[in-house]
């Protein structure tokens, strides 16, 4: 091989690695010690050091002698490329770069829990728990009797039984008491996607309210779950998202005593929400 045929081979091969290092990043998050470390590597480039295994094997089918100054070059090529790559990581990262997180502002605002049949589509409530975001205050904390049984498996995680709820109000007596709680309020939720649907699910089942689609508007809301699951920061490079955490894990990373409180019971869980808040809200203020 000659040495100007050498110089092509090499310059294609950095162009090769540089989009191969760019399309494994492409949709992967990118945090600013990655950024760091691309630069230290182009800060300690040496292609000798770094690739030189690369070439030994082969210096015996070369028509011309490795020199300093063929070294050299491939130092030049090989320090253009970590350059473009760490340029091309830090422009990534300021484009994708998330805005400082916000605390849950808790003023005129609820907290709000459920306990259910099931997750599925045809579930329904069997506990409901409101409580004062800023206080703890209890509003609310009513068992409700189910149209349909409440399987073993249910009972099981939350403790709640056919014969604890047999003479409990059913949801259609408590519904406009939950609607004037939460009226003009601001509902935070610890995944709130389920429990609203949930609430409306079941207001349609008790034929309080005829489409769950098209139910009660839950204007102003906050999901605690997902506001939490950016502040842990486990990104899922999948899904491209964070990873949900659970209440009780959530409580546990911040180090909340919740000893006198039962999980899965949905006024302790309103209550281990309401400590989860704020001890992240502190944390992010300072």
């Amino acid at each position: 091989m000659t040495e100007e045929k050498f110089k092509e081979q090499w310059n294609k091969t950095f162009e090769h690695w540089l989009y191969q290092m760019q399309d494994e990043m492409q949709h992967k998050h990118i945090d600013n010690e990655q950024v760091k470390e691309a630069f230290k590597d182009l800060e300690n480039a040496d292609f000798k050091q770094d690739n030189w295994d690369l070439i030994e094997n082969e210096i015996d089918d070369l028509d011309f002698e490795i020199t300093e100054d063929i070294i050299e070059y491939l130092n030049v090529g090989w320090s253009s490329l970590l350059e473009s790559y760490a340029n091309w990581l830090e422009q990534k990262y300021e484009c994708e770069k998330p805005t400082p997180q916000k605390p849950i502002s808790l003023d005129n605002a609820v907290i709000l829990d459920t306990e259910t049949t099931g997750l599925g589509r045809t579930d329904e409530i069997v506990q409901i728990a409101i409580i004062d975001a800023v206080t703890g205050e209890k509003l609310l904390n009513e068992f409700v009797k189910p149209i349909k049984s409440i399987p073993n498996e249910a009972s099981d995680i939350h403790h709640i039984t056919n014969e604890m709820v047999e003479h409990c109000p059913s949801y259609k007596d408590i519904h406009d008491k939950i609607l004037n709680i939460i009226k003009d309020k601001k509902v935070v939720v610890y995944n709130s996607d389920f429990d609203l649907r949930i609430i409306n699910q079941t207001a349609a089942k008790h034929r309080v309210i005829s489409d769950p689609n098209n139910g009660i508007d839950f204007k102003n809301t906050d999901c605690v779950m997902e506001w939490y699951s950016e502040f842990w920061g486990d990104f899922n490079d999948y899904f491209n998202s964070y990873t949900w955490q659970k209440l009780t894990s959530a409580a546990a990373q911040q180090n909340i005593d919740i000893s006198d409180l039962t999980a899965h019971n949905a006024l302790a869980d309103c209550e281990i929400t309401r400590r989860l808040i704020d001890s992240v809200n502190k944390k992010l203020s300072d």
